[in-house]
C-alpha cells in the first residue's frame, strides 16, 4: 500500500467521510471492485473448479488411494500449478443499465437480509452517481464503432465531437450516426488504489477507528515507511499511523477485507 495513493484517493473523494460513505456502501463498493477489475468472489469460484477439473483427471488416470509419500503429488502439485494461473480481469466501463442491473440483483439479496429494506434506484443511486461523475471519479464516456478498421473502442465524453480520430487507425469517423449508449470508466487514481493498493479495506479501518475509538480527536497519517537510522531501504510499512483522544496508534489492515 502507498501513502501517495491513500492520499490522492482521499482529496479526489473531499475527505474520509465521503470515501467511506462509497466505499462501505454494499452495492457502490460492488460496482467499484467490478469497475477496477477485482471481483473476489467470482475469482475463487473459477479457481476452486479448476482445482476440481485438474484433480479429477488425475484420479481419473489413477483412482488408487493417495498416501502422503504419494509420487503423484509432485506432478499433481505441477498440474494445479499450471492449470490455476490466473489473471485478474481488466478494468472495464459499466453502463447506467449495467448500474441498474447490479442494483437489482444487490437489491434482491438485501431484501432477503432485511426484508424492510425497499430502495429504488432512481430515489437512492441516481443522484449518487451524478455526483461520482461531476467529482471526476466516474469518467462518462461510449464505446464507438470505426467505419474504416472496424475497431469499437471506449471514448471520454470530452473527446467525442461530431468527427472522431480511431485510436487504432487514426482515420476519423462520424460518432452522430448512432444513438450513444454512455457508460463510465473508474479514475485512473481511484482505480489503481482499489486494484492494487488495497485501499478500500484501509478507509474502512480508519473510518471505523474514528468513528468506535474517538471521542473528541482524530488524525492520522497515509501509510508510512519505517527505516532503520541510516538506511535507505525501509524495513517495515505501517498501514495505520493515526492519534485519537491522546492516543497514538499504529496498526497493520489486510487487503482482503471487503
Amino acid at each position: 500500500k502507498d501513502g501517495r495513493s491513500l492520499r490522492g484517493l482521499l482529496s479526489i473523494f473531499g475527505n474520509l467521510f465521503y470515501a467511506n460513505h462509497y466505499l462501505a456502501d454494499d452495492y457502490w463498493s460492488l460496482v467499484f471492485l467490478k469497475m477496477a477489475g477485482r471481483n473476489f468472489d467470482r475469482e475463487k469460484t473459477i479457481r476452486v473448479k479448476k482445482s476440481l477439473q485438474v484433480l479429477n483427471g488425475i484420479f481419473e488416470k489413477n483412482p488408487a488411494p493417495l498416501t502422503q509419500v504419494d509420487v503423484r503429488l509432485q506432478g499433481m502439485a505441477e498440474s494445479l500449478a499450471d492449470e490455476l494461473t490466473l489473471r485478474d480481469p481488466e478494468p472495464k466501463e459499466i453502463s447506467i443499465s449495467d448500474l441498474k442491473s447490479i442494483f437489482g440483483e444487490w437489491k434482491g439479496q438485501a431484501a432477503s437480509d432485511s426484508p424492510e429494506k425497499n430502495e429504488d434506484w432512481e430515489t437512492f443511486k441516481a443522484e449518487e452517481l451524478q455526483g461520482l461523475a461531476d467529482s471526476g471519479i466516474f469518467i462518462q464516456g461510449a464505446m464507438l464503432p470505426c467505419n474504416h478498421c472496424g475497431s469499437r473502442l471506449w471514448y471520454p465524453l470530452e473527446d467525442i465531437r461530431s468527427k472522431i480520430k480511431c485510436h487504432g487507425c487514426f482515420y476519423e469517423f462520424s460518432a452522430t450516426i448512432r444513438p450513444l449508449e454512455w457508460s463510465f470508466r473508474l479514475n485512473s487514481l481511484v482505480c489503481n488504489a482499489l486494484r492494487k493498493e488495497g485501499a478500500l479495506a484501509l478507509i474502512r479501518a480508519l473510518y471505523h477507528l474514528d468513528e468506535q475509538f474517538s471521542r473528541e480527536m482524530f488524525l492520522f497519517l497515509p501509510c508510512q515507511d519505517v527505516y532503520e537510522k541510516g538506511s535507505k531501504e525501509p524495513f517495515a510499512e505501517l498501514d495505520i499511523v493515526c492519534l485519537h483522544d491522546g492516543k497514538f496508534t499504529i496498526g497493520e489492515v489486510k487487503s482482503n477485507w471487503v
